[in-house]
Formats: structure tokens, sequence, C-alpha cells
């Protein structure tokens, strides 16, 4: 008995066209959200992140379209070329993504221990002036 392979193909081919879109949506609320507070840490955080996650999922969407449009063109030699090339990338915005996140950990950290030493300034400055 044999099966074919077209829903798996289809069902890969429209989830990384969905993931695309979505992660598109996420991008452009996320820019939304920056714009309207720009010196908020975590909404350049969040910008950053979505533009991270939208770089993976192009990436790797892509990827995963073209394979099959080669595939089904009898293209195989040159999917097995461009596949490393795929996979670094999907693999540098992991890096990425990572890097972020450990960034604006710190920042964080350091905003919210400003926010705290600026509260002691002011209550020393009070007492002083008083």
């Amino acid at each position: 008995m044999y099966w074919s392979l077209l829903p798996i193909w289809l069902l890969d081919v429209s989830g990384s066209l969905i993931m695309i879109i979505m992660s598109s949506l996420c991008l452009g609320l996320a820019r939304e959200i920056y714009h309207r507070d720009p010196e908020d840490a975590m909404n350049a955080y969040l910008l950053w992140f979505c533009i991270a996650i939208f770089a993976f999922s192009l990436s790797r969407s892509l990827g995963h379209i073209i394979k099959h449009i080669l595939y089904f063109a009898g293209l195989q030699y040159w999917w097995q070329r461009l596949s490393p090339f795929s996979g670094s990338i999907n693999t540098m915005t992991f890096v990425v993504i990572g890097a972020i996140t450990l960034f604006f950990n710190r920042m964080e950290i350091i905003i919210h221990r400003m926010a705290r030493d600026k509260k002691k300034i002011q209550k020393t400055s009070s007492e002083l002036l008083t």
C-alpha cells in the first residue's frame, strides 16, 4: 500500500506561511507598542525579540517552502547545497534571540536598581534640605 505525502507537504507549507503571517503581525504590534513609549526598556525588548522571532520564522519557513519547491521540481541537489546555509541562518537567529533575552534581562535589573537609587537620593536630598 502506498500513502501520499501530499497532506504532510501541504500542512508543512501552510504552517510555514501561517508562521510568517503570525510573526509579522506580532512584529507590527510590537512596533506599535514601542512607538507609544520608546523609552520603556520592556517595549524595546519586545520589539527586538519580535524582530528576532520574525527573522527566525522567515528563514525557517522559507527554507521549508523552498525545499518543497526544489523537490517537486526535481532539483534535490540544489536543496542539498542550500540546506547548510538555511540551517546556519536558523542557528544564528537562535543565538540572537538568546543574546537579546540575556541583554535585556540584565538591563531590567539595572533599570530597577537605578529607580531604587533615585528614590534613595531623593530621600537623602530632602533630609539634607530640611
